[in-house]
């Protein structure tokens, strides 16, 4: 009967094992569901805590971006706005000088009209007065031709 003894004492030692792994597997099953459950929310949190710093560090990229090209912005407008305030001071100087040029001339044109018209008048009288001169000789004549 030696073999039935040790038959019963092995298939005693396989419930145990049996019954030791059963007991044994669903603690390790509740473990590592526990770490899995515990990694998934660390990782879970990880990627939100990611995605909230990535999406903050946009917004203030982004406003940073906004604030910069406010800046630029304002600057290229100053400059053009300084640009063309020399250009009309530039263009306003141009134009008093043109205008006082304009003046200038003005007055010359009328200064060599009343000298061309002095001269005018003064070669006309000439003229009538050599006729009165010519008039009176030639009507002497003719009065001395009538005696």
């Amino acid at each position: 009967m030696a073999w039935i003894d040790q038959w019963r004492n092995t298939n005693k030692a396989k419930k145990l094992f049996r019954s030791w792994k059963e007991d044994t597997q669903e603690i390790k099953k509740e473990k590592r569901s526990e770490e899995f459950c515990q990694n998934f929310y660390e990782r879970g949190l990880v990627f939100r805590s990611l995605r909230h710093m990535k999406l903050f560090a946009q917004v203030c990229g982004n406003k940073m971006h906004e604030r910069r090209m406010k800046e630029r912005i304002t600057l290229e407008v100053k400059a053009k706005v300084e640009e063309m305030k020399a250009q009309q001071e530039f263009l306003e100087a141009l134009i008093k000088e043109l205008e006082e040029k304009h003046r200038i001339e003005l007055r010359k044109k009328a200064i060599l009209k009343n000298q061309c018209d002095q001269a005018y008048l003064r070669g006309v009288a000439a003229i009538s007065t050599e006729a009165l001169k010519m008039s009176h000789s030639t009507l002497d004549d003719f009065y001395k031709g009538m005696r």
